[in-house]
């Protein structure tokens, strides 16, 4: 059923008012999203290049720099909500709704943003650290806001929650630049603790060319059908810790072959 000619002349002439009315704007707002992000871009860097010359702790690099492109990107988007027509008063109140929402179901992801926050006012650790959290151990890479990320012994990236490490036992080994290392060693049953034990603490004594101390300790470290792990835990710098962990496994190897006692490959 076709519509009346002036039912559809205003139908048309309606349109045409609200297609000049917007399409001025919406090509206004492209424009300045397009330029705004490039904006935000120059300013990141040129603010990354202050935090690097200024005597601000290389930790919270990473920190400042995301508040404030993340603070640019929000006025930005007002900015182009602006240039469409949309009212401030109302947005805000829209973005105030949507942020309350967002707050309940990401609890705790604002959980690890607190958590991050205090982590960058107290310190408990740094970038370059050797630090064990939550039974992770590595060098301490990047401390961001939701999360801190490590790199262990394999070169594997660990990342950790900020409220997982505010709520646990941190433990800095970088307060000497000394790092505990455990070297595990496998030993068939046939072979008895109280035998070898005595055996590789002398072996490892012997070793005075390196810059290590008496080993912590050596220990049954777990037990399986076929054999046993023994556990050695030595104090060392952590750039030494895999030198020295080959000249503690060839020491001890030679002396246990000398008494034709066989170990396996350590891990």
């Amino acid at each position: 059923m076709a519509l009346p000619n002036n039912i559809s002349a205003t139908m048309e002439s309606r349109a045409m008012d609200v297609l000049i009315e917007y399409i001025p704007k919406i090509a206004l707002s492209i424009f300045a999203l397009i330029i705004g992000i490039w904006l935000i871009k120059q300013i990141s860097k040129v603010f990354n290049r202050l935090l690097f010359k200024s005597q601000i702790d290389e930790t919270l690099y990473p920190f400042f720099s995301s508040i404030v492109n993340i603070g640019l990107k929000l006025f930005l988007f007002i900015t182009v909500a602006g240039f469409l027509g949309i009212q401030t008063t109302s947005f805000f109140a829209v973005l105030a709704s949507a942020f309350f929402a967002i707050g309940l179901a990401l609890q705790g992801s604002l959980s690890n943003l607190a958590a991050g926050v205090m982590i960058f006012l107290f310190k408990p650790f740094k970038i370059g650290d050797i630090v064990n959290l939550s039974d992770n151990t590595g060098r301490v890479e990047e401390i961001l806001i939701f999360n801190t990320i490590l790199m262990d012994d394999s070169k594997k990236i660990i990342f950790i929650p900020n409220s997982i490490i505010l709520n646990c036992i941190v433990k800095n080994n970088s307060g000497r630049g000394q790092y505990v290392h455990k070297l595990r060693i496998p030993l068939k049953h046939i072979y008895p603790f109280t035998t070898v034990k005595p055996l590789m603490q002398s072996s490892i004594d012997s070793i005075n060319e390196l810059n290590v101390e008496k080993p912590v300790d050596i220990i049954i470290q777990m037990m399986e059908p076929k054999i046993y792990w023994i556990e050695i835990s030595y104090i060392c710098e952590w750039n030494l810790k895999d030198s020295i962990a080959d000249s503690i496994y060839n020491s001890i190897q030679d002396k246990l072959l000398e008494n034709s006692i066989e170990i396996g490959n350590p891990k």
